[in-house]
């Protein structure tokens, strides 16, 4: 097992060449300097061939919420690099009702997503949760995070894809913030 971490975001962890995960430090958010709480996110990848599977993946908020969005996607982009195009997705998965302080918003065993290409030579795969906090309307803040790059030696069908070691940090691999609507 191999891992770095950053000491504003959190850490990420690769197991071995098919299974990686990401654990945030505990973040606060607010607007200017008024804190409205702090939270937590968990993130797991793993690869099969060309697929990549993520979750378990949850975030948990001490503030209440009217709704939560958890989104994820599979990008191109090698290690060190910004941006990189949109392959698949972005796959969302929402709670519309509102929840009380230090609910634990995760995506269902069921329902853990999955991303599948073989055009490219390398993936990593960003999720991100954002929420509403009732009273600040029109605006909305967000958490999120990107896998260790994963690459492949073939691009076929027959893809086999491999999380590079972990020493190999992608270009701004977490953040949070807000945002007006």
């Amino acid at each position: 097992m191999t891992g770095w971490c950053r000491s504003f975001s959190g850490c990420w962890w690769r197991y071995d060449d098919f299974h990686a995960d990401f654990q945030s430090s505990q973040f606060s958010y607010g607007f200017g300097s008024t804190t409205l709480g702090s939270g937590s996110m968990y993130v797991n990848w793993q690869l099969v061939g060309a697929k990549t599977t993520t979750g378990p993946a949850y975030v948990i908020l001490s503030s209440s919420t009217t709704s939560v969005t958890g989104s994820v996607a599979l990008m191109n982009g090698a290690n060190n690099t910004t941006g990189g195009s949109l392959l698949v997705g972005p796959y969302f998965y929402n709670w519309t009702t509102a929840h009380g302080p230090n609910t634990r918003y995760a995506w269902p065993s069921t329902s853990y997503v999955w991303t599948r290409e073989y055009n490219s030579w390398d993936h990593n795969t960003p999720v991100q949760f954002s929420w509403h906090i009732p009273g600040w309307y029109g605006m909305y803040w967000y958490v999120w995070t990107r896998s260790i790059v994963s690459h492949t030696t073939v691009r076929n069908p027959n893809a086999i894809y491999r999380f590079d070691p972990a020493s190999y940090e992608t270009q701004a691999p977490a953040a949070a913030g807000w945002r007006a609507q």
